[in-house]
């Protein structure tokens, strides 16, 4: 019964996560590039698509918002939510054009890291993952270990994936 009752929930949570992302090395506050400034974090995250060359619009994002406590050392991640999933994925499959731009690490004096916005029990779930991979490689160091998409892959097969329900109680 509370493992039905979990799942439903996990299912809810993951269908309002959809179209979000969570963007993380953007710090707070006002920033002024030249003669442009950059007030918002809208501004923000529309300077960093148009860096890198993304598609995504501002006028596709529905809300921007900061997670977390403020912190004096460090910025809070930003939660990006779209109005569809398919600028979400757009976007992730850009990425490293976001991350590897020199122009947005000199700016933001940072690298960016940009990440889907999962729930807790799937973010359980790859932390797993990645001690998995972490394990494999030291293990088999000239073998090709990665994650994609949930799939734990080692050589091109499939040796695991994510599974929500082993978390659940």
């Amino acid at each position: 019964m509370v493992q039905r009752q979990q799942k439903r929930i996990e299912d809810h949570e993951g269908k309002i996560r959809a179209p979000n992302l969570v963007i993380s090395g953007v710090p707070e506050g006002r920033f002024r590039i030249g003669k442009r400034e950059l007030s918002s974090d809208l501004d923000k995250v529309a300077y960093m698509f148009e860096k890198a060359e993304i598609d995504a619009k501002p006028s596709d994002i529905a809300v921007t918002q900061r997670l977390g406590r403020m912190n004096d050392q460090r910025s809070r991640p930003l939660k990006v939510a779209f109005k569809d999933k398919e600028n979400k994925f757009l976007v992730l499959n850009k990425r490293k054009l976001i991350s590897q731009n020199e122009d947005l690490v000199n700016t933001f004096g940072g690298k960016i890291f940009v990440n889907a916005d999962n729930s807790f029990l799937v973010r359980k779930e790859e932390y797993r993952m990645r001690q998995k991979i972490k394990r494999l490689k030291t293990e088999h160091p000239n073998d090709r270990i990665y994650l994609r998409s949930g799939s734990l892959y080692h050589n091109t097969v499939i040796i695991d994936h994510v599974n929500v329900e082993n978390c659940l109680f």
